[in-house]
């Protein structure tokens, strides 16, 4: 038995030398999959190492399902959410103990550096760069909580104007929000707000999965940000082509259309 693809067409995702692959947890998949490995390890000379490879079964699985998946790959079982390329794949919103790591790596970048022996532009330089370059790779996928937000911000806070890991709001001279992060052009420093950058990223993906819909990820299911769905419904315009993908509403019934995008 071969592994179906209609229910997903997309079925592994390959960066380098790392593999996530969703797989049915029955025998005969996880069989076809095992071969699959073996028949590349043949020609290629690279064998699976089982000590590396990591399995997450709770979506829908039971005790059995996991016993069957440990018999085809004796590897580590753990639940979600795991990590692939420093991102976490979840099946539900990020807890607050999953995005702790996030503040933590902004955090530990500050005692490195000796911030009693730069200016005020190298702090700067720094926290464009550096600090705020930190959540970017995340936030293209998730959405941070506004709790993560206020934490990452309270270090660049700290670090740009105490040259420590944390301040008081007395020690802040001006409005992080209105001055910091206004871009340079308007008498700002161009510091990036997390908040509204994590929704032009995603904003992006949307627009991606309309004109390039043969990217692997377009179409993994996935709950559009009400915020996100409003910016696109207004920076994009839509013109129904053929009709074999978009959906439309008449006053009889629902008929699909393949929607052919201007550019925002």
């Amino acid at each position: 038995m071969t592994l179906p693809g209609a229910a997903m067409p997309h079925r592994a995702f390959l960066y380098d030398d790392d593999l996530v692959v969703f797989v049915a947890p029955n025998a005969a998949d996880l069989h076809c999959l095992k071969d699959i490995l073996a028949l590349f390890a043949g020609a290629s000379g690279l064998i699976t190492n089982m000590d590396k490879c990591l399995a997450s079964p709770p979506i829908r699985c039971s005790e059995d399902d996991l016993m069957i998946v440990q018999q085809a790959f004796p590897c580590r079982i753990a639940p979600f959410p795991c990590r692939y390329l420093g991102a976490p794949l979840s099946f539900s919103r990020l807890r607050r103990p999953d995005e702790e790591p996030l503040v933590d790596a902004a955090a530990a970048r500050i005692p490195t550096w000796k911030a009693g022996l730069l200016t005020c532009a190298g702090r700067v330089v720094l926290t464009k760069v550096t600090l705020s370059a930190i959540p970017v790779h995340i936030s293209i996928a998730a959405c941070l909580s506004d709790w993560d937000i206020q934490q990452i911000d309270r270090r660049h806070r700290a670090f740009l104007w105490a040259r420590t890991e944390v301040t008081s709001g007395g020690k802040c001279k001006v409005s992080w929000s209105t001055a910091i992060c206004r871009p340079a052009c308007y008498g700002g420093l161009g510091v990036l707000d997390l908040r509204f950058f994590g929704f032009d990223l995603r904003l992006r993906c949307e627009w991606l999965k309309r004109v390039q819909p043969e990217r692997a990820w377009a179409s993994l299911p996935a709950r559009q940000e009400k915020v996100v769905a409003a910016m696109c419904s207004a920076s994009l315009s839509v013109v129904i082509g053929d009709g074999a993908a978009a959906l439309f509403w008449t006053d009889s019934a629902l008929y699909s259309g393949s929607p052919r995008l201007c550019s925002p």
